[in-house]
Order: C-alpha cells, then sequence, then structure tokens
C-alpha cells in the first residue's frame, strides 16, 4: 500500500485496540446514542469559524499506514477539508482534499480536481452510507457532512442497526491541568459476524467527534480505523482566504 502526503513511509503495524463497552471509566448516561448523534449531525451540517488537525491510524488487509490532516471551516458554504479514502479495493490510500468559496466546490480525483459544482447542490444533499461502507469510509462521510444535510452519526445508527448491531451512550469525566473534562460517547458491538465494532467520542462543548474507531466483522483480516481531531474553536482564529480559492485543473 502506498502512502498518502503526510504519511510516515517506515511505519509498523498499527496497534488499534478493540473497544471496551463496558470500560469501568465509562457510565451509563441520560442521553440516548439517537440524542448525541443528532447533535454530533448538527453541528457538523452547520460548522462555522472553526478548524482542526486530525491523526489517522490506518490497518487494511491490503497493507497499513497513518496520516495527518486539517480541516478550515470558515461557513457552511465556504470550507477547507482534508480527508482519507480508504473505500474500494484500491491498494492505494489516497487523500481527498475539499474547498469551497462560498458558491461553488471541488475536490480532488485521481491526482486531480473535478469540474466544480455549485456549494447549494452540496448543502441539499442527504445521502447515507451503508455500515459496511461506513467502517472504512467514514472519514470521507465525516468531510462530506460539513455543510450538508448528511446523516454522518445517524448513518452509524442507522446501518450498524441494520446489521444487527447494539448501540449505547456513555459518559466520562477525567480531570485535565486542574480541569474536569467530560466526554460522551456511542459505542456499538455485535451484530452480523459478531466482532462489528464502532466508537465515537464526543467533545461536550458542541458535540463534535473527537475520536472514530471503526473495526469491520472479519476475524480473519478485519479493517480497523482510528481518527482523533483537536478542535479550535476560538474566537481570535484566522483563516487564510486563499485556503477558499478554488484551485484550476
Amino acid at each position: 500500500m502506498r502512502t498518502p502526503p503526510g504519511t510516515q513511509k517506515n511505519f509498523s503495524e498499527p496497534r488499534i485496540v478493540r473497544i471496551n463497552p463496558n470500560a469501568s471509566d465509562w457510565n451509563d448516561t441520560r442521553k440516548t446514542p439517537t440524542e448525541l448523534a443528532k447533535t454530533a449531525d448538527r453541528a457538523l451540517n452547520q460548522a462555522n469559524k472553526i478548524s482542526n488537525k486530525w491523526r489517522m491510524i490506518i490497518s487494511l488487509p491490503e497493507g497499513v499506514g497513518n496520516a495527518d490532516g486539517k480541516w478550515s471551516i470558515y461557513s457552511p458554504s465556504a470550507w477547507k477539508l482534508e480527508a482519507i479514502d480508504a473505500t474500494g479495493k484500491a491498494i492505494d490510500l489516497t487523500t481527498r482534499t475539499y474547498v469551497a468559496d462560498g458558491k461553488r466546490w471541488t475536490r480532488t480525483a485521481m491526482g486531480s480536481w473535478i469540474a466544480p459544482k455549485p456549494v447549494s447542490a452540496w448543502m441539499a444533499t442527504t445521502a447515507s452510507v451503508s455500515f459496511g461502507k461506513w467502517t472504512r469510509g467514514f472519514p470521507v462521510a465525516l468531510a462530506e457532512t460539513v455543510g450538508s444535510r448528511r446523516p454522518f452519526v445517524q448513518a452509524l445508527l442507522q446501518g450498524g442497526a441494520a446489521n444487527g448491531m447494539k448501540f449505547k451512550a456513555q459518559v466520562r469525566t477525567v480531570g485535565d491541568a486542574g480541569k474536569k473534562i467530560t466526554s460522551y460517547r456511542i459505542v456499538g458491538t455485535g451484530g452480523k459476524g459478531g466482532t462489528n465494532q464502532a466508537e465515537i467520542v464526543f467533545e461536550s462543548s458542541r458535540g463534535l467527534p473527537v475520536t472514530i474507531r471503526s473495526f469491520d466483522g472479519n476475524a480473519a483480516k478485519p479493517s480497523r480505523l482510528f481518527w482523533t481531531a483537536r478542535w479550535d474553536f476560538s474566537a481570535n482564529q484566522t483563516f487564510s482566504a486563499k485556503d477558499f480559492i478554488l484551485p484550476r485543473k
């Protein structure tokens, strides 16, 4: 497997720990998985003047790798997003870059840029993804939820339930630098094959995902993905206008 830009080339087999739905540091919460999912999807759909830096670890039957990227979101119609495409049967991991300038958007595809399309069409899209595709396709699905009507976390619940998975919502409060930080998570297990797992941990202020883990149901050669992000919500952060200029082909 060739590595995408920003990926370490000398990278040993990653250790993506399987999810423990009964971990002692997580407790039941009155919030339901559906409530957490709707909050997160709304925050992504309406994202405004926020950014993040993310890291991914990927272990697929075709190979392993890791990558770094970032998002810059000025408004729901002006953004620059990077995501790893680990879908399909390709042996390559590729980085997708999405750019919108407020009126039109474009993205990379096979090393070039697709023809710009109206942002209005992007914003109206409500397509979701099946659980089988979600486990490997969530990095792209996550990026494509920004500024649209796509249901990213709700798609996990719907697709996973159709696959026989069971989901629950939990809460955790930990101390960090003298402060208490509360996080919520949705964890899903079981289903066809019995080894499917998915976890999304959310920060509590806006309900955005901070870590995501997925394991498909292939016990012999599972696909394992781990994504984590550090969000910047600060009011004084700056955005570069050049990030939102549509590139030429």
